[in-house]
């Protein structure tokens, strides 16, 4: 543990050892938590890639009396194939839905999972307790662009391959409303798709008359669409699109309930920062109205970027875009939240060769980086000498944040464990 850490208050050293947990040596990444009791449920991969769904206490303890055995309901969303558990929500029977990644070893689509309030699996639910989603159509208009699917931009092309294990892409991106469940994913060569689901996991053809929607924006060729923030009425996404000039741009998305383009927001819906080469993977919006985007810019080396719009979709005024210099290796920013005094908190990863830190930011409610956090506004956090990656990470009601991820240590073989680690963020 670096111990640098805990004199200067970043991590939380009431929280596991020190701060940081490791809930059982069979799960290797924990890429999601949502509330439960004075726990977590999470979800992840477990050795064997197969996926994990388990508890933990306010210690971030494994409880050994949820789930099927010694307090892990693992499995595969068809039998033979590796899965990866990505999402979670609880509905409001109090089961429990997991999304994740069904790889086929050519290919790879999102599937869900049903459990029940005690983590068995619900075999009631679509094959056996699992549903994969399939591609969807295509619509004629993208499919005839007289420039190929295959231009995808080189930069997202490349940052996808090397981050891949920063979620920044091919991952379904879940959101709990009502019990209709809306995800995004990105299937190769294609813009994102977001889907609206029943309870069952079925189409809900009252949205986009499909029950899908892939997001084209104007002259774009492509899109990234991240993280779903739902307001009362209308859906907010993050993410980048890229042009027939070549460039990148991030960007915010705004779809009507129904799933047409919010035509007052933007650009037709689109909303896109003016900043080029870049890419925004996560959304979250303040208690003023404002939007805040945590990401990244893709030339190598990479830099954490932070940006906001009002509600209208233009760029916030007096808001200090950041980018954060994280060394000769660079950095992602990949989640970001909210205090309710407008604070901004954002994590992420450093990136390198063997080594990789978990990084954490904070940043006052106009951009600017706080100072009076961690060493430079913001802090990595080493795990030892291995590549930490930051998969999730959750705003407490005190203050705290909870970050969750996958510790690649090598001690002769390598070993990924999935850790849970608390963070002293409040101002």
């Amino acid at each position: 543990m670096n111990t640098s850490l805990l004199r200067s208050n970043v991590l939380d050293p009431t929280y596991g050892n020190g701060g940081v947990a490791y809930p059982d040596p069979l799960i290797s990444t924990i890429a999601a938590t949502v509330p439960a009791g004075d726990g977590r449920i999470c979800v992840g991969t477990g050795n064997g890639y197969r996926y994990a769904l388990f508890r933990v206490d306010s210690q971030g303890n494994l409880d050994k009396n949820f789930g099927e055995k010694d307090g892990l309901t693992t499995g595969s969303f068809k039998e033979g194939f590796n899965a990866d558990g990505r999402g979670v929500q609880v509905l409001s029977d109090g089961r429990i839905l997991i999304t994740g990644i069904h790889h086929t070893g050519t290919q790879t689509f999102p599937a869900l999972a049903r459990f029940s309030a005690k983590g068995y699996l619900d075999k009631e639910y679509g094959e056996g307790g699992h549903r994969i989603l399939d591609q969807p159509p295509i619509a004629k208009k993208q499919s005839d662009s007289s420039t190929p699917a295959a231009a995808l931009s080189d930069a997202i092309r490349s940052s996808t391959l090397e981050n891949v294990q920063a979620q920044v892409q091919s991952n379904p991106h879940t959101h709990l409303a009502d019990d209709k469940i809306y995800l995004t994913y990105n299937f190769p060569w294609s813009n994102s798709v977001i889907y609206r689901l029943d309870i069952d996991g079925n189409l809900d053809k009252s949205f986009n008359a499909s029950g899908y929607k892939y997001l084209s924006p104007p002259l774009g060729l492509d899109t990234y669409a991240g993280p779903i923030y739902l307001e009362d009425d209308r859906i907010l996404l993050c993410g980048s699109s890229s042009s027939p000039d070549g460039k990148t741009r991030p960007c915010v998305i705004r779809l009507n309930s129904s799933g047409e383009d919010d035509q007052t927001f933007g650009d037709g819906g689109y909303a896109f920062a003016e900043i080029e080469s870049s890419q925004f993977s996560a959304i979250d919006k303040r208690m003023d109205g404002t939007i805040v985007c945590a990401g990244y810019t893709l030339p190598t080396p990479q830099k954490g970027l932070i940006a906001a719009f009002d509600d209208k979709g233009q760029p916030l005024h007096k808001f200090e875009n950041s980018t954060t210099d994280f060394g000769a290796y660079g950095g992602v920013w990949t989640r970001i939240g909210a205090l309710k005094d407008g604070t901004i908190i954002s994590a992420g990863n450093t990136m390198g060769g063997n080594e990789a830190d978990v990084v954490l930011g904070r940043f006052k409610s106009h951009g600017a980086p706080d100072l009076s956090f961690g060493s430079r506004g913001w802090e990595s956090i080493a795990l030892g000498n291995s590549i930490d990656m930051a998969f999730s990470s959750a705003l407490q009601s005190d203050g705290k944040t909870l970050i969750t991820g996958s510790d690649f240590e090598e001690n002769g073989n390598l070993v990924r464990k999935g850790f849970l680690l608390r963070c002293l963020t409040k101002p």
